[in-house]
């Protein structure tokens, strides 16, 4: 069953919006009528109390000051599992807090015993001394959904809360302590939906495992994006086999025209302090994903699985290619109900040890480009490179012309190839950071009738031979064309998708 505790102001009938999000639970709201940490501790002790006998598994909703009475209630041991929404973890904190906005001291309080605020609280010292006599005492598998802009409780306390007591915590940017608009309710939704599904499936009715201990888990916003970086290129700094998905590739990927941003805020990250250590991140659109945490940190790999299953499969399920070499993942996805399928990727690389000859096939040129200084003629030469075809007016009708804005763009990477009519007829783009060592090839494409000269291969010598002049020592590119290699490129590594129905 699940039973309900709301917060000031609140009532057991809030009860009703979990209904539909635990269909297989009785769902039951308490309306205390107290309002001290002793009182409705017991009342909300005696609720429990008086439920157990009846179920096994007591799943419990706590929220705001909700959270505190139900861990002054002494009901640990009959909770199966606890969700906490906006809670109070350090009422002292907060009344001091209160206090101090108040212009109360200690001694004020201790003699007066009440005082009134303006801001509608009463303080109380008979309430003061009970909550540092009974520090909270809670040992019960609990995730906790915080609003980055709570004015109630600070991130730190949620933090230090959440890490010594093992809890999962989700942080919603610009969630507010009360989570009331249409955006916060859909996300409080979704949080419940991804946590509480994985959990029933598996833990069958048992007490949960701890999974992911005081990690943060939030979902991704633009704010993000660099420390999304920053945690691939850590990633694929000692091991590559995660090189098919490096910092490069999200870089192409976020502001490629078919990716749907609208998902965005379904990217599951997981932080250790301001560090991502963990991430699950769809490919374009829902379906296909990429999955990866930090060495260190493979405990959470399960979790972030599941992460991945419930929230960016489509309806033919969720497919996660892995490198042939990385046996622990493989059987981590076995394990989570993952199958192999026929479907691969490849990575080739090259060595960048020495120059590499350039010659431009007659009449051509070959010169550096920022693409958003001609959006519309280097989107016309991906649509003929990319053989969609050579109609100019369906081209036209079609795409939209919005600047890609990637931050880590290097124009003396990013080359095309001009005819003597000064039209693009060829493109290559490398990527590349200074805290790296390669360089990743994304995109090159030729229009057809210029294919077979040697266009491609000028363009990608002298656009890898930058790449060296600034420091890369060799270069990857996911593919798995004969081009490649005629070129100088040689098979690395091997991906196999696993999928979940």
């Amino acid at each position: 069953m699940l039973l309900y505790i709301h917060g000031k102001g609140g009532s057991a009938s809030e009860s009703e919006r979990y209904e539909p999000l635990f269909p297989d639970h009785d769902v039951v709201g308490l309306d205390y009528k107290t309002f001290t940490p002793r009182e409705t501790g017991a009342e909300i002790h005696a609720a429990v109390k008086k439920l157990k006998p009846k179920y096994n598994h007591i799943t419990l909703i706590a929220n705001s000051i909700g959270a505190f009475f139900s861990m002054n209630a002494d009901i640990d041991k009959w909770i199966n599992k606890a969700y906490f929404i906006s809670p109070i973890v350090d009422m002292e904190k907060l009344i001091a807090d209160m206090m101090a906005w108040a212009n109360v001291t200690e001694s004020d309080l201790q003699t007066q015993g009440v005082i009134h605020t303006a801001f509608g609280e009463d303080l109380s010292w008979e309430y003061l001394s009970y909550v540092r006599a009974r520090p909270i005492k809670w040992d019960c598998p609990t995730a906790i959904l915080y609003g980055s802009l709570d004015e109630m409780t600070a991130i730190e306390t949620i933090q230090a809360f959440a890490e010594k007591h093992n809890a999962r915590l989700t942080v919603m940017e610009g969630g507010e302590h009360w989570f009331h608009t249409d955006e916060q309710l859909r996300f409080l939704e979704k949080w419940l939906l991804s946590d509480s599904d994985g959990y029933r499936e598996e833990t069958n009715g048992q007490e949960a495992p701890e999974k992911g201990g005081h990690m943060i888990v939030k979902q991704y916003q633009p704010s993000d994006y660099q420390a999304v970086c920053d945690f691939l290129i850590a990633l694929n700094r000692d091991d590559r086999t995660h090189i098919n998905w490096n910092w490069a590739r999200f870089e192409w990927m976020a502001e490629h025209p078919e990716f749907d941003k609208s998902l965005s805020d379904s990217i599951g990250l997981w932080r250790d302090g301001d560090k991502v250590v963990g991430a699950a991140i769809y490919d374009m659109y829902f379906g296909e994903a990429f999955c990866g945490v930090l060495k260190g940190y493979e405990a959470l790999y399960p979790e972030v699985l599941d992460y991945a299953y419930q929230n960016l499969k489509d309806d033919a399920g969720l497919g996660i290619a892995v490198c042939d070499n990385s046996v622990w993942e493989i059987e981590a996805l076995k394990a989570a109900g993952f199958s192999p399928a026929g479907q691969t990727e490849n990575i080739m690389r090259i060595n960048l040890d020495h120059d590499l000859p350039v010659k431009a096939p007659k009449g051509l040129s070959i010169i550096e480009l920022d693409p958003k200084d001609k959006l519309q003629e280097i989107q016309w030469l991906f649509w003929q490179g990319f053989d969609h075809g050579s109609d100019r007016e369906e081209f036209e009708r079609e795409e939209s012309f919005t600047p890609q804005m990637r931050p880590h763009f290097d124009p003396r990477l990013s080359l095309t190839a001009v005819n003597e009519e000064g039209e693009m007829v060829a493109y290559c783009c490398l990527w590349y950071a200074e805290q790296t060592d390669y360089a990743y090839v994304e995109p090159v494409c030729t229009i057809p009738v210029w294919r077979g000269k040697g266009v491609a291969k000028a363009l990608l010598h002298k656009a890898l031979n930058h790449a060296k002049a600034l420091g890369a020592k060799q270069a990857y590119v996911l593919s798995d064309l004969p081009f490649y290699e005629k070129i100088g490129f040689e098979n690395d590594l091997h991906y196999t998708f696993y999928w979940k129905q």
